[in-house]
């Protein structure tokens, strides 16, 4: 009974580190939207400016690097977060199925603490009369 429930704690323990993990990532997206809403704006007002052709081309392109950089790097934030979650709910189910082949292997080397079985009939005492 006590595995059984040891079981469950750590399946709830990773399912945990699994929903933590995911509402990390859902928050962290919706930052990356509000500064993205907030870039977007800058750089609409940033183009209303006057300029020469080459100067609204170079702060276009300006505009575009910024935005490819900051895009790359919440890209790898997300993905750390993500493995990061990934990690913490594989570790505890592997904690506990190590315990459990631990468990498993007392039992094995301690048999003393498993039920008494009563031996089988040999063929000849099961062939004796009995009166």
């Amino acid at each position: 009974m006590a595995t059984q429930r040891q079981n469950i704690e750590a399946l709830a323990n990773a399912s945990r580190s699994a929903l933590d993990g995911a509402h990390a990532v859902g928050k962290r997206q919706a930052e990356i939207l509000q500064e993205t809403l907030t870039q977007t704006t800058h750089s609409l007002e940033s183009m209303t400016k006057g300029g020469s052709q080459f100067d609204i081309a170079a702060r276009q392109t300006e505009l575009m690097k910024q935005g490819f950089e900051k895009a790359l790097g919440n890209m790898c934030d997300l993905a750390k977060m993500v493995s990061t979650a990934q990690v913490h709910a594989v570790d505890a189910m592997s904690d506990r199925v190590v315990q459990s082949l631990n468990e498993l292997k007392q039992l094995t080397l301690n048999p003393i603490d498993a039920p008494a079985t009563k031996p089988l009939p040999t063929s000849a005492a099961a062939a004796a009369p009995t009166h």
